[in-house]
């Protein structure tokens, strides 16, 4: 009984490295043919992922669907994610916003895409759809 109970925590030991590796790589959103945002995440081992967000500002209307963009250009200002957490398709991180903390959920959709959920905004903002590099 005790080995079948370290077989399957290692099985689930693994099963989250695969996971995690599944998300690393540049993703990018864009609107109206320009690239609003880009997420650089890279597999930490052993089931952990980091990355930073770049060049991500966006405006919604009341509807949560987005109105506005500026072009991802210029310097730009990494913001590191905090507390990941990869489960199965769903990439769960914070980043810091001056004195907030705002919560997101990648999901993977497809091959190489996935769609952003910004968790605990004001209004429901409807997911932004990125693709991952070459």
């Amino acid at each position: 009984m005790r080995f079948l109970f370290i077989a399957v925590v290692l099985a689930a030991g693994m099963a989250s490295a695969a996971d995690a590796k599944r998300f690393g790589g540049t993703w990018t959103a864009s609107f109206k043919g320009t690239v609003i945002c880009t997420l650089e995440i890279e597999d930490a081992g052993d089931g952990k992922v980091t990355g930073v967000t770049k060049g991500c500002n966006v405006s919604v209307d009341q509807n949560g669907d987005l109105i506005e963009a500026p072009a991802h250009e210029g310097p730009d200002n990494p913001q590191p994610f905090l507390n990941t957490k990869v489960d199965g398709d769903l990439l769960r991180f914070e980043e810091e916003d001056g004195s907030d903390v705002l919560k997101f959920e990648l999901r993977l959709t497809g091959k190489g895409t996935a769609d952003l959920r910004i968790l605990d905004a004001p209004i429901t903002i409807k997911p932004i759809h990125f693709e991952r590099g070459k």
